[in-house]
């Protein structure tokens, strides 16, 4: 019993199609879905993996620690006065 051409070219073009598909599209759709996750952890303050878990609360919001108050500012992360030299760009 022989293969019928047209199906097997259309198999054949629906596979270069899969596969164009694997490569290109499905890397960045999975990406996407990942980062959406990582944040919604962010945004909830927990894991949300099987409901949601909550991390521990931060020790600087605990007045017993020592670390209570300290107040990190992405922009501020050296104590002395910091200027760049012209020539080393």
């Amino acid at each position: 019993m022989s293969a019928n051409p047209d199906i097997t070219e259309a198999i054949g073009r629906d596979m270069k199609e899969i596969d164009r598909w694997a490569k290109n599209d499905l890397p960045r759709i999975v990406g996407k879905e990942a980062v959406d996750h990582f944040r919604e952890n962010f945004n909830r303050e927990g894991f949300v993996d099987n409901g949601l878990h909550k991390w521990p609360d931060v020790k600087r919001r605990d007045a017993s620690s020592p670390w209570y108050g300290f107040d990190y500012k992405g922009e501020k992360r050296t104590s002395y006065a910091f200027s760049r030299n012209k020539k080393d760009r």
